[in-house]
């Protein structure tokens, strides 16, 4: 008996299979963050509380709290944070797996030396991933590679009858590893019936179920988000508004020991028909399982996020399992022996900046948790003709619908590194309900407790959170409230409160009260066969009060503050095709969908005591003179997804694949019923709405449209499929990357009169170059269903057969990106208007703007053209353009132009430009070319853009003077003449000669000085306040290093915290520079009463010091018991060193010219919490920075003790106390 070929399903339009995998709710919420547009077209508003905030580049090393404002879902656990609230920080890659894990492998050994002629501990590995496959070399869409993704039969024999049973693994047998016994059973794969065989050595085979579909990676970090898929075992490609490069991480890994117990199989040492349906080692011992390590992704500027297990020690994977469970059982939890473990979400561990700086992430492996959800699905094949009954297949339909993933989650712990350090805190919500009552494991959801919050800006507190359950709804914690408080223990009664609608009595999990789309509707629908489609519409028809129970309704700020937020029901008035490609269909009126969508928001200002209305209008046909009654009748703009319940299909085909089967095979009935409620496919909003009014308290509104199904941006058809006939569940090939797009946005008075309109057009850019802008990749589908009970003619008797629905699709990778906006502004009471229009052309190789045109009312074109890396040619890997790219740096600006055309037709002239020059960094053959010469185009008029000399970039070192070729018209601005440890720009040289120096401390976080300079003979500066504080070390929480504040001096004695002049420590002993002096200015401060410091030379062949007898020495000033010297002195290079000869010196500092040493020279010293104490100015008159206990700046002094500037940080006082968690 062969494989049949049928309809497609998968993810987006398919039958919902039961999930292989399932990640945390932490992890589930974090993804749906990232991918769920936060707008008017979802109807859903933006709700954000900012925890902490720290700039790096153009990243944010913070952390906030996101609310999910859709609804409630019962059937979903909250994430860490509560109901609704997802923690923003960090990053995380999930993944669906479809098929098999990307990575499967299987090994065998003969450890037990059980398989005869084999050399004991000799192993046989089989590949059976999709990016595991011969490299380079993809899978061709045909029915032989789909039928490589089946699974094979065995017949057990039970009673001496034939009993087909489905080995539910992938995993290959090959049988001479295997006992005769095991071998002599028979088997039906692939379409080939294979006898039962004895002998060690039989060619009784089964290679394995390959993968023959790449899985679905989806990312969300640092406010970048995406998906990605192997294209080939050696390419990955990245489906994103941005360019990134990503690599696995190498080589696979071993899932953490602590999963594998118990061993929760029953059929341990059963005998072989029961085993090899099992994980459980018979003859031979397999392996247990690899799963991939994780994955590095670089954006666009070269920054680097690293996923998984990169470094040795990290728990940062979180993995997911089959769940023995049965309905009513009071004891499950087990794990299910026919499933293993899935790396199912690979968390962010590390994040290097294009500057270098680290910033590392730690987890903890926390205790099992698992997710209950409804699957169910029956489906019958049967013959079009009476005369073939026995033809088909009909398998009972399930005793349950209920299933379970049990999943091992990890729990951030740590953020550090230089830039930042965040703790957090947990504890166990040990809440009593389906998920948690009689499981043999020990399930454990915890709930984010605090957050500990230190910056290198000073900051230095905590966030506490405090729960409250929702009434008569135990274990649905919502958040109640957050308060800073210090590190003492002290509350700054700066807080945040919310409150809920709390309406009804939540159910339990698992309770089949559900809509179409999984909120809840208190309608009892768990089970659906026997049901028709408009049957289970009646029953899955959203409820407000049920969708909103336990939604946000108030969040008050600490300034008292506070915003109301009301909801109503999605709707809509047209309705996406069964064939998604033939657009909409227009309904007789709107129709409820299931989610919230934002119907008002009122917020409140306790300064102004003022409160501002702002409400939102989903229709069409809108007139501000319409009552809000007559407003809703309207029709409503939404668009419904079609795809989110269909539930039944049956069809009649005829003629499949002529005459390769028997006749009884060409004319065949389907019938397929299916549910599942929780389904990734289903997590984003149902509706999109193509046109939203926002309408504020004095009337006046804006209207916005949308890119949508109904203006253009409908689905696109299926490559191909193998199938012949149409089907509801036909995988389209989805544009949704275009739809919610603003195309139109108009301001309007209360009257009706347009104010201001913008208008933009937009455009496919290709992922690479393309004669087709809209790029793609193929995918299809493949999904199968089994029967073993299906008869064919007497002589074949009973067999198994597998029928595979599968087609191929486009999964788009092109970005559509704005290509012209307009923007027209009327005079009020007139017809006058004034029109601007904007034009946008990219690169496909980058996607960055590289013109921008702007076109004013008289019809002139002002231009910008933007170079980058990519838009100049490439070359070899030793040179300028290879490095950035091979770092992924590719949004570094090289050159910009600005030009002015009359018209559409004129000459194009070129107004003046700028120009970067990068240098190779002489150091490292592999790093970022380094900033070296900036130029300015010097223009006494306009000239053609034709005319100029293309600049052509050149090799060289930085330490050269060499320079690009280039157009005679730029001019020298400004030369960087050093960098600080990490190649950052230190110092620059101006046309004019003067230079401005900055000195970096504490690897490259924090300013430790500014000095302004003339021209002449310069030196490289040093300096330190004999300061350090405390960092933890990279990738290694456990080590924390005391990081000086500059590198400059070598150290050879103690510190001395009794007195300073500056910050905590001063310091007796010698200081040695850690570079040749040649002449200068050495500046020092030293206790009044001691002994005067000393210069001398440190000779590095004897390591003798010699006191000099040269130096100038002049005491410039006197504070506190401090003296300040001056020595001046100049000879040819030395090894120069400060002799404190037993006194304590401070704040010590040599210039970077010898002449101008005494102005404009600032340093900067900081204390253990990382904050700016002191700054010192060129005669060493210090200002003091004062701070309370978090670290909020309170005043600041001068050296006379007078305040400059003082701070008072107000907050409403609230007189209840909410409640706190044990």
């Amino acid at each position: 008996m062969g494989t049949w070929l049928f309809a497609a399903l998968t993810t987006l339009a398919q039958i919902p299979e039961p999930l292989t995998n399932m990640q945390s709710p932490q992890a589930w919420s974090f993804n749906v963050v990232g991918k769920t547009q936060v707008n008017q077209f979802t109807g859903r508003p933006s709700i954000d509380v900012k925890l902490a905030s720290v700039p790096w580049l153009k990243h944010d090393v913070g952390v906030s709290l996101t609310y999910n404002a859709s609804g409630f879902k019962p059937d979903l656990h909250p994430g860490v944070a509560a109901l609704g609230w997802t923690v923003n920080t960090g990053g995380v890659i999930t993944r669906s797996v479809r098929n098999i894990p990307d990575e499967f492998a299987y090994r065998l050994e003969n450890v037990c030396d059980c398989v005869p002629d084999y050399h004991p501990d000799a192993f046989q590995q089989l590949t059976l991933g999709w990016a595991r496959q011969t490299p380079g070399t993809p899978y061709p869409y045909n029915y032989l590679t789909l039928e490589k993704g089946t699974h094979e039969f065995i017949n057990i024999n039970f009673g001496g009858l034939p009993h087909w049973v489905k080995n539910s693994l992938h995993v290959p047998l090959k049988h001479w590893w295997m006992s005769n016994s095991c071998n002599a059973y028979e088997r039906v794969f692939g379409g080939r019936f294979v006898p039962g065989t004895t002998g060690y050595w039989s060619d009784n085979t089964y290679p394995g179920t390959f993968d023959v579909q790449p899985d679905e990676f989806s990312f969300n970090m640092f406010g970048y988000s995406g998906k990605f898929y192997y294209k080939t075992s050696t390419e990955i490609e990245v489906v994103s508004d941005k360019k990134f490069k990503v690599y696995e991480i190498g080589p696979d890994i071993d899932v953490p020991g602590s999963l594998l117990q118990p061993n929760s199989d029953p059929q341990a040492g059963a005998t072989c028909p029961q085993w090899l349906l099992g994980m459980t080692p018979y003859a031979m011992q397999h392996k247990y399982p690899k799963t991939m390590a994780g994955f590095v992704m670089v954006a666009e500027d070269g920054t680097r996020f690293y996923f998984g297990k990169n470094v040795e020690g990290k728990e940062a994977i979180e993995y997911s399992i089959g769940e023995n469970y049965v309905n009513t059982s009071s004891n499950y939890g087990d794990q299910n022996y026919n499933d293993f473990w899935i790396a199912s979400a690979f968390y962010l561990t590390s994040v290097v900046f294009a500057d270098g700086q680290q910033v590392s992430y730690d987890y903890a492996r926390g205790e099992y948790i698992h997710q209950l959800y409804n699957s169910e699905m029956a489906y019958s094949i049967r013959p079009s003709e009476n005369s073939c009954e026995n033809a088909g297949a009909n398998p009972h339909i399930p005793a349950q619908t209920t299933a379970a993933k049990l999943i091992s989650p990890v729990y951030l712990t740590h953020i550090y590194g230089g830039i930042a350090e965040y703790d957090f805190f947990y504890s166990n919500t040990f809440e009593q309900n389906k998920l948690t009552n009689n499981v043999t494991q020990d399930i454990q959801f915890k709930q984010l407790d605090s957050i500990g919050v230190k910056t290198y800006r000073g900051d230095n507190y905590l966030w506490r959170f405090t729960y409250a359950d929702l009434s008569n709804s135990p274990d649905r914690f919502l958040l109640h409230g957050l308060e800073k408080w210090d590190r003492l223990g002290n509350s700054t009664d700066e807080r945040y409160t919310f409150s809920y609608f709390d309406d009804l009595i939540a159910p339990d999990y698992v309770s089949g009260q559900l809509d179409h789309w999984g909120y809840w509707n208190g309608t009892n629908s768990f089970s659906i066969f026997g049901l028709r489609n408009g049957q289970i519409d009646t029953l899955r028809q959203p409820s407000l009060v049920h969708t909103r129970q336990g939604v946000l309704k108030k969040m008050v700020f600490p300034t008292g503050g506070y915003k109301e937020f009301t909801y109503e029901l999605n709707t809509y008035r047209k309705r996406v095709k069964m064939d998604r490609a033939a657009g909409v269909d227009s309904l007789s009126a709107n129709r409820y969908a299931g989610g919230l969508r934002i119907k008002s928001i009122r917020t409140f200002d306790t300064v102004a005591r003022t409160a501002n209305v702002v409400k939102y209008f989903y229709v069409t046909g809108y007139n501000n003179a319409l009552s809000e009654s007559a407003i809703e009748a309207l029709p409503s703009s939404g668009v419904l997804d079609q795809h989110s319940f269909i539930y039944h299909f049956d069809t009649a085909f005829s003629k499949l694949y002529g005459d390769q089967y028997f006749d009884c095979m060409k004319n065949m009935k389907v019938a397929v019923s299916s549910n599942q409620p929780i389904n990734a496919a289903l997590s984003g909003p149902a509706v999109g709405y193509s046109q939203v009014i926002e309408r504020r308290t004095d009337s006046a509104y804006t209207i916005r449209r949308f890119t949508n199904y109904d203006n253009g941006h409908g689905d696109d058809t299926m490559l191909a499929s193998i199938n012949p006939f149409t089907s509801p569940y036909n995988h389209y090939s989805s544009r949704e990357l275009e739809r919610g797009k603003p195309i139109f946005e108009g301001h309007y008075t209360p009257h009706d009169t347009l104010l201001q309109s913008s208008i933009t057009e937009y455009e496919a850019v290709p992922i690479r170059p393309s004669t087709d802008p809209k790029t793609y990749l193929e995918h299809w589908t493949m999904n199968t269903l089994d029967a073993t009970d299906a008869y064919f003619t007497a002589a074949d008797g009973l067999m198994p057969i597998t029928l595979i629905y599968s087609n191929s699709y486009k999964e788009y990778t092109y970005a559509y990106r704005p290509k012209k906006t307009t923007t027209t502004t009327w005079q009020l009471g007139s017809t006058n208007k004034l029109e601007l229009v904007q034009q946008f052309e990219y690169n496909p190789r980058h996607w960055q703007v590289t013109k921008m045109t702007t076109i004013n009312s008289r019809g002139q074109h002002r231009s910008q053209i933007t170079r980058y890396p990519m838009d100049f040619p490439d070359d070899t890997a030793e040179f300028i353009i290879s490095r950035f790219l091979n770092n992924h740096v590719l949004n570094a600006v090289i050159e910009k132009l600005h030009t002015l055309k009359d018209s559409a037709g004129g000459v194009e002239r070129v107004l003046g430009g700028l120009l970067n020059e990068y240098a190779l960094n002489n150091f490292s053959s592999t790093d970022i070319p380094m900033l070296k010469t900036a130029f300015k185009m010097a223009l006494d008029r306009p000239r053609s853009l034709s005319s100029l000399t293309p600049t052509d970039i050149t090799t060289f070192s930085y330490i050269t003077d060499t320079h690009w070729s280039k157009d005679t018209a730029y001019e020298q601005s400004a030369t960087v003449k050093n960098y600080d440890v990490r190649f950052a720009p230190l110092e620059t040289q101006y046309a004019d000669g003067t230079r401005s120096r900055y000195m970096m401390g504490y690897n490259g976080v924090q300013i430790l000085g500014h000095h302004l300079f003339g021209s002449g003979t310069h030196r490289n500066p040093a300096y330190t306040s004999f300061e350090s504080y405390p960092v933890h070390q990279a990738d290694d929480y456990g080590t924390i290093n005391q990081v000086p504040d500059g590198q400059t001096w070598t150290l050879i004695g103690s510190l001395d915290s009794t007195v300073a002049f500056t910050g905590k420590y001063s310091f007796v002993g010698r200081c040695r520079l850690a570079t040749d002096f040649t002449e200068g200015r050495v500046f020092v401060a030293a206790r009044s009463t001691g002994a005067a410091p000393t210069l001398e030379s440190y000779n590095t062949t004897t390591g003798l010091y010699t006191t000099l007898t040269g130096p100038n020495v002049e005491v410039i000033g006197e504070y506190d018991g401090w003296k300040i010297y001056m020595f001046t002195y100049g000879n040819s290079p030395f090894k120069l060193a400060i002799n404190s000869n037993g006194n304590k010196i401070d704040e010590l500092r040599m210039g970077a010219n010898k002449e101008g040493d005494k102005q404009n020279y600032l340093t900067y010293t900081y204390d253990k919490d990382w904050r700016l104490i002191n700054e010192t100015d060129n005669l060493y008159r210090r200002n003091y920075y004062e701070y309370d206990s978090i670290g909020r700046l309170l005043r600041k002094r001068d050296h006379n003790g007078k305040i400059l500037t003082e701070y008072q940080y107000t907050y409403q006082v609230y007189n209840t106390v909410p409640v706190v968690n044990p």
